[in-house]
């Protein structure tokens, strides 16, 4: 897909950006970058240009130089792109490299450390996402992005919104598999419950008994399910973490509704 004006604008501004810091190298070869905010992430994006080819001819020799010009200045991002293209990617030149995806990893990982120490969120967030699911490393790598990001203003919602979904996926695909759920939110999001019975407005007597009906076969379909969630979460032995704990009270008082 052609990139759009916006992207090309930026793509452009980003390879302004690191030839002005490869001009200041050349002058002074110990130039750290200090003077150009987020230069790593300009380097990291001409690099994923040259990857994939665009805006510029396909090279990934250009994409690996520039991945390591921003993991010289600390990029953990870097080194896992690098990780990336030496596990995924093939060229005539792969070969001449000596490169380990693995260690690429453990090297993010590390540089990722060091931008948590000086209050990066992201960092914390990109060494949870890396770290095995449902473990107390994880979750000590999301309580740490949370922290940071909050300090910083940032908006946590969407990291919120993804562990919730990833702490409780057991719940979702073992212990409640097959458990019409989202039905059951979604009546209870309407007011009142299941929406207006009489939606059609109607006068006629015939058109009122049928909509009645129809409305009570649904109550009566919810306190079912209601009850069928309410026995499933009686069925649950297995130690629960601290999400999981909070959904299962908050079916329980879903539950405790009256359809």
């Amino acid at each position: 897909m052609p990139l759009s004006k916006e992207e090309l604008i930026h793509l452009e501004l980003c390879f302004h950006e690191v030839n002005a810091y490869k001009g200041s190298k050349t002058v002074d070869p110990d130039y750290s970058g200090s003077l150009f905010d987020g230069i790593e992430n300009a380097l990291i994006t001409v690099a994923n240009a040259y990857r994939i080819g665009e805006g510029v001819k396909k090279d990934k020799n250009e994409a690996i130089t520039h991945l390591l010009m921003a993991m010289e200045l600390g990029s953990g991002e870097a080194a896992m792109q690098l990780s990336n293209i030496f596990t995924h990617d093939d060229w005539w030149e792969k070969e001449s490299y000596d490169f380990s995806p693995e260690e690429c990893v453990k090297t993010a990982k590390n540089l990722w450390q060091i931008e948590v120490n000086n209050g990066s969120s992201y960092a914390a967030w990109r060494l949870y996402q890396y770290s095995k699911e449902g473990t107390e490393e994880a979750r000590k790598w999301f309580s740490v992005a949370i922290e940071l990001a909050k300090k910083s203003g940032e908006d946590v919602s969407e990291m919120e919104k993804i562990y919730k979904h990833n702490e409780t996926r057991d719940l979702r695909n073992f212990d409640f598999l097959g458990m019409p759920l989202v039905s059951l939110e979604n009546y209870f999001r309407k007011d009142p419950p299941g929406g207006e019975w009489n939606y059609l407005n109607t006068t006629d007597p015939d058109d009122i008994e049928w909509l009645k009906s129809i409305h009570e076969k649904k109550k009566t379909e919810m306190r079912q399910i209601q009850q069928n969630i309410l026995n499933r979460i009686k069925e649950i032995k297995r130690p629960l973490n601290p999400e999981e704990k909070k959904e299962i009270e908050r079916l329980k008082e879903l539950c405790s509704r009256d359809a």
